[in-house]
């Protein structure tokens, strides 16, 4: 399994809470993202990013927010350091 260190870039916490607006559910959102990352990176790897595909891959995270399944996708930079995942932009649908 490869051991790569996920970093979150300043910013990244901050967006959250402006999308969830649940304390709660924001630490349990970045634990979910943390986890992902650390148990599963190749299966998301696998999964380019469609406005960065060379640097970028994409992690999902299904939510359900205020009655509606929502999916936080964290944008991950894993070209930069061979140690380290760097979460560098978060968006919300659904």
């Amino acid at each position: 399994m490869e051991a790569r260190t996920p970093i979150i870039l300043p910013g990244i916490e901050q967006r959250l809470e402006e999308l969830i607006a649940d304390e709660g559910l924001v630490t349990q959102t970045i634990e979910r993202l943390l986890h992902n990352l650390q148990q599963h990176p190749a299966g998301y790897r696998a999964n380019r990013d469609e406005e960065d595909p060379d640097f970028l891959f994409t992690v999902p995270v299904r939510l359900l927010l205020r009655g509606r399944w929502r999916f936080i996708r964290f944008s991950v930079n894993d070209t930069t350091s061979p140690d380290h995942f760097f979460v560098e932009a978060v968006s919300m649908s659904g």
